[in-house]
């Protein structure tokens, strides 16, 4: 089942800003981690943003990163610094947050053996598994994430009882949702048992829960889940519970899907 295809997104202009290594200063500021670039143009009109001292509010300023002084709020910074990306085999009973105040392993254990800055972009709940990005890419993250951008994440989903069409074209066409309406772009069956179907979801935002409470909605049960493609990435046969640092060719697509240079 497919449903019709959408036209293609509108992409940003060139954001350069010249030969001589110089950025536009809102790029410079996505790149630090510090916003995206819309919010860090609308930090700049605020007057919240400073060059060597003086206050700037013009689009399409530029720095030179290493010898330009920015401060936003009054905050130095440092400027762009190494980006790293890894996939992570999230398992089931691994809390998505940097941090579990009830002691529970939980994805900062994970960052902590890297020994980078990085952060889980999105989430998988408790009780759901599969592909997690790693990364201190603060553009990308704020993009894969952002509905405009539409970027596709598919997962693999255990339901009961299993399900008759009319379920399957309201999954298509669209279901409410206590926070709006939310539909499926794809879905098929890839497997069955006595009482149980497998089911491959192709999603293209990333709501908390989406899935679980869409097939709720239409009276599907779900007894697992798992994310399997995330964009142009997928998580193929990587183990459970292993991390893997990134091919520049995956990260390359990644960035293109966003939309970033």
């Amino acid at each position: 089942m497919t449903k019709s295809k959408k036209p293609p997104k509108k992409t940003d202009p060139a954001e350069k800003g010249g030969s001589d290594g110089r950025l536009r200063l809102h790029v410079f500021i996505a790149r630090a981690g510090i916003a995206s670039r819309r919010e860090a143009e609308r930090l700049m009109q605020l007057g919240d943003v400073t060059v060597n001292g003086k206050v700037i509010t013009e689009p399409g300023s530029t720095v030179l990163p290493g010898k330009d002084h920015v401060k936003v709020n009054g905050r130095l910074i440092a400027g762009p610094h190494r980006l790293e990306y890894y996939a992570y085999h999230k398992p089931t009973g691994c809390v998505s947050t940097m941090k579990d105040t009830r002691g529970r392993f939980c994805i900062g254990d994970v960052v902590r053996t890297l020994g980078s800055p990085v952060v889980p972009v999105g989430r998988l709940d408790l009780n759901s598994s599969g592909l997690l990005l790693l990364t201190n890419d603060g553009e990308l993250a704020v993009r894969l994430m952002h509905p405009s951008y539409e970027i596709e994440k598919v997962y693999r989903v255990k339901v009961n009882p299993p399900p008759r069409q009319r379920q399957l074209d309201r999954l298509l066409n669209g279901v409410s949702l206590g926070d709006g309406r939310a539909r499926v772009e794809r879905i098929r069956r890839v497997g069955r048992g006595e009482t149980k179907v497998w089911l491959e979801v192709t999603v293209a935002e990333g709501r908390k829960h989406v899935v679980r409470r869409m097939m709720e909605e239409v009276g599907l049960r779900v007894d697992k889940l798992k994310r399997v493609v995330l964009g142009p990435l997928k998580l193929g046969r990587q183990v459970v519970d292993s991390v893997r640092r990134l091919e520049h060719k995956e990260i390359k697509a990644l960035r293109a899907a966003a939309d970033l240079d």
